[in-house]
Formats: C-alpha cells, structure tokens, sequence
C-alpha cells in the first residue's frame, strides 16, 4: 500500500507540473494586442503606407462603389480625410458607446483603430 500512495504522490506531481507550464499555443495577433505594443507599428504612418489599407479592408465594401452607404465615400485620401474632420467616424471606429460602431461587423483590432487615431493626430498625411 506504501507503493502505491508512493506512485500516486508521484502522478499529481508530475500532473502539477506539466500543466502549470504556461505556455500558450494560440497568442494573440499583433493586430489584437494593447495599444502601445510594439508589435503595432505605428511609426511614420500615412494614408498611402497604412491607413489605405486599413480602411479598403474595413470600410470599402458598404462606402465604395457608385452608391455608397448614406451617401459617405471612403475610397480616396480626400474623402477619408473630410468624413473623419466632418463627421463621428473617429468616434464611430472608436467603438463609442454613443455613436454606432464601425464597421458594422465590430471593433476593428485595437492596432487600427490606434493607427487611425495616431495618423488624425498628425494632421493626417497622404
């Protein structure tokens, strides 16, 4: 009997130790991680290196096209530029509780919505 609380002593520990490794399997994508993280590269960011990009693949399809949504345009730098100095749309792509969220879809990755933020801080260059 003394073996056998012997070998079940042994059993938990190794259980204990195998499954207190924390290591995990799925991380998160850059696009997921705080803002700040330095996996979001937001450095010398411009309409045409980043934002471009961030807003064909989140926006485009309900505001391109010959008859965009409620009439807003987002496929150039000029429309993108007025909709965020002359509507909600930062506060919209924000997730703000008092507006909408876009897209309509969810939040976009907190790395967008930080380079979007960052970019209209810096006088939004093309």
């Amino acid at each position: 009997m003394g073996n056998l609380i012997k070998f079940t002593c042994a059993i938990v520990c190794l259980l204990i130790a195998v499954l207190s490794c924390q290591h995990d399997p799925f991380p998160a994508p850059p696009d997921t991680l705080n803002p700040g993280d330095t996996s979001c590269n937001s450095h010398n960011l411009t309409y045409n290196n980043s934002i471009k990009t961030i807003v064909d693949n989140n926006c485009i399809n309900c505001h391109g096209g010959p008859n965009p949504q409620v009439g807003l345009s987002l496929e150039t730098y000029n429309q993108v530029r007025d909709a965020l100095l002359n509507t909600d749309l930062l506060l919209r792509v924000k997730n703000d509780p008092s507006v909408p969220v876009m897209p309509p879809g969810g939040k976009m990755p907190d790395c967008n919505i930080e380079k979007i933020e960052i970019w209209f801080t810096n006088s939004m260059p093309q």
